[in-house]
């Protein structure tokens, strides 16, 4: 009977392992399949408008043209690239905890992103409970950038960015809002897989690549922290980032 069982459980157990690994190797696919369709649209560009480039007959205005296209979809290639090396930076790196004075972090931020929000007449609040926090500065300075990035490419023109900072009993809270297009309930465990894109159409005129909430995620799991997302479509979205002291 005891021979029984521990077969049993050993025949689950093999099951379950086997069914996580095969959700493993399927997540793995549509990461390639994703990627490899994110970095073909920029490549067929930049071949397309060389091609152009190389054309006799091109006018002044067009070579201009195509020369900014093949600049924008570079730069599109590079940010991906980036983004995706920042992933696996933040998946391999120990955390180095410091105190990190709040308000000099955002006052960073905030000045290599103040060209960004003027053009699209973006508003940023900031509410400092908690000037100082123990926690990696380079990786809270990723996220909080991401966070905020994110925030920009889901409002319109005139929209409002919120941070908020403070502390319960056990935890720092980080809440970043904005006045966007808000995302889905059925959407809200997809946001945060590499890739993904609520309005695929809308993040490609941004030039968004769907990787500010993945690489989110990971530097609040190596924080041994927890990211929660609140949203309603059409109306915005909250997310609290709840770090251990």
């Amino acid at each position: 009977g005891e021979v029984v069982l521990a077969f049993n459980s050993m025949a689950e157990a093999i099951d379950m392992r086997t069914h996580e690994l095969e959700l493993k190797a399927k997540e793995r696919q549509v990461f390639i399949d994703d990627l490899s369709h994110e970095m073909n649209t920029p490549l067929t560009s930049i071949q397309g408008y060389a091609e152009f480039l190389l054309s006799a007959n091109a006018s002044e205005e067009q070579k201009q043209k195509s020369a900014k296209n093949i600049y924008t979809e570079a730069k599109r290639m590079k940010d991906i690239y980036t983004k995706l090396m920042t992933i696996t930076f933040a998946r391999e790196q120990q955390i180095e905890r410091t105190n990190i004075n709040m308000n000099e972090l955002l006052d960073e931020i905030i000045d290599s992103i103040s060209l960004q929000l003027k053009e699209n007449d973006i508003k940023l609040i900031r509410q400092i409970h908690l000037p100082m926090i123990q926690a990696d500065k380079t990786m809270l300075y990723m996220l909080l950038t991401n966070l905020i990035k994110n925030s920009m490419q889901a409002i319109e023109n005139g929209g409002i960015i919120g941070i908020e900072v403070y502390e319960d009993t056990k935890k720092y809270i980080l809440c970043v809002t904005d006045n966007g297009i808000g995302i889905p309930n059925d959407k809200l465990e997809e946001v945060v897989k590499p890739f993904f894109r609520v309005d695929k159409s809308r993040s490609r005129k941004t030039g968004g690549a769907g990787l500010g909430l993945s690489i989110s995620k990971d530097i609040v799991t190596l924080h041994q922290g927890e990211m929660i997302i609140d949203s309603e479509f059409g109306k915005g979205t909250i997310v609290r980032i709840l770090l251990p002291k």
